[in-house]
């Protein structure tokens, strides 16, 4: 996934699994660059 703040562009490797691992999503938050109640509330 590519996605971009502000003035910054960030890549984040998402593997395609049916089920991700609660530390690779953490992860994969940590990463995007949002809290987690930001991804929860993108849900």
């Amino acid at each position: 996934m590519k996605g971009q703040i502000s003035h910054e562009t960030f890549i984040v490797i998402i593997p395609n699994y049916k089920e991700i691992p609660i530390g690779t999503l953490k992860s994969i938050i940590r990463q995007s660059g949002l809290s987690p109640d930001e991804f929860i509330k993108l849900l």
